[in-house]
């Protein structure tokens, strides 16, 4: 009888067996996940903190109520426990969104804008700047927000989350209610982060906020943030855990968190078969 037969015994052979397919399904590749705006090899915002400047003027609601929904998106983000950035609420600013929308990282502007546009549909239908293209199929009837991030190099410097406060669409920010309003602003925010768009309704990045009754985040968006913004503590090694990057309707790739993973998991089993044998030769010698 082998020495492995001996330590395991039965029981001992059952355990280890689900064990690695424990392992097994992790390293799945069948799984909700994650995207990235643009390209799986996006990278994020260089730095800990990011403050998004705000222009509140022209959105059709008071400022205190804009000021607290972006608290509460704000706030949201933060808590997510394994991403190393921080946000907050800047200055008010006068900047416009033809401004903003033709700016970039090294216009003078402030780098993360947060504004209300009256007249969203004329502004995505012609495409106001270079930066943006004409698109004559825009309709703002039931977009309530839409973010432009700006990348240079597939590295995160700036980006414009622009609200709808255009009268006479349904999606005009005034006609939210408070909790849609702030799923709606973290949503963006999860753009301007360097996200894109999931197909699970139980994520905060998916398309149709109207489908979400409360201020949360899934474990796919904390996974994406983390990715993004690892905490220094993991040794710039990003997520831990099981996820898959793509682009949004990309291809996509495994992201580094499933080998991550998968270390952590076969070192754990080691150890415990370690220890498993040390136990059973222990009772040997004593006998």
């Amino acid at each position: 009888m082998s020495v492995v037969k001996r330590c395991f015994g039965k029981a001992g052979w059952a355990s280890a067996f689900g064990l690695w397919v424990g392992a097994g399904l992790c390293f799945s590749s069948v799984a909700h996940a994650f995207t990235l705006s643009y390209s799986s090899a996006l990278q994020g915002w260089q730095g800990n903190t990011l403050s998004f400047a705000v222009n509140s003027s022209q959105c059709g609601i008071s400022q205190a109520a804009l000021y607290s929904a972006i608290d509460d998106a704000i706030a949201l983000w933060n808590r997510v426990p394994n991403s190393r950035i921080r946000l907050s609420r800047g200055p008010e600013v006068t900047t416009t969104v033809a401004q903003a929308l033709a700016g970039n990282a090294a216009s003078g502007l402030p780098t993360t804008l947060i504004l209300c546009d009256p007249n969203m549909q004329a502004t995505f239908q012609a495409g106001v700047s270079p930066n943006l293209d004409p698109d004559p199929s825009f309709t703002s009837n039931n977009i309530p927000g839409v973010t432009l991030p700006l990348p240079t190099d597939l590295t995160m410097d700036y980006a414009v989350l622009v609200l709808n406060s255009e009268s006479g669409k349904s999606a005009r920010i005034s006609n939210l209610d408070s909790t849609v309003l702030r799923v709606v602003i973290a949503h963006e925010i999860g753009h301007v982060l360097g996200l894109g768009h999931t197909q699970d309704i139980a994520n905060l990045m998916y398309f149709d906020a109207s489908e979400r009754a409360k201020l949360s985040l899934s474990q796919d968006d904390m996974d994406g943030i983390a990715y993004l913004y690892p905490r220094t503590e993991l040794a710039g090694n990003g997520l831990y855990g099981c996820g898959t990057v793509q682009r949004s309707g990309g291809t996509g790739g495994r992201g580094p968190g499933a080998r991550a993973a998968a270390e952590i998991l076969i070192w754990l089993g080691v150890a415990w078969l370690g220890a498993r044998a040390v136990r059973k030769f222990s009772k040997w010698r004593i006998a």
